[in-house]
């Protein structure tokens, strides 16, 4: 559970987090995306495991990414949402 008034989780538990990046005609754009998604969730350092599933051409590849862990919390939220779409965030217990 998290404690909407500062974000922390009150029961200590961590989560995983799912996300998924969409590739487009636009290897460049695509990078640069890649690439803000890596310094925001730098910014939010914490015990969350990530896993980024990118989808290209229809297939699905799944990675995680053992070197970021993540702080999940309403912030972090509205910003992977402002990058990554609503759907490209699934919060799971890990």
């Amino acid at each position: 559970t998290i404690n909407k008034s500062n974000g922390k989780k009150s029961n200590g538990n961590h989560h995983l987090l799912y996300l998924t990046l969409a590739e487009t005609n636009d290897q460049d754009a695509d990078l640069q995306r890649l690439n803000s998604l890596v310094e925001l969730l730098s910014s939010f350092p914490g015990e969350d495991p990530v896993r980024l599933t990118i989808v290209s051409g229809g297939e699905e590849t799944a990675v995680d990414l053992p070197q970021i862990k993540a702080r999940y919390c309403p912030q972090l939220h509205e910003e992977l949402a402002s990058l990554l779409g609503e759907r490209g965030i699934q919060l799971r217990p890990a």
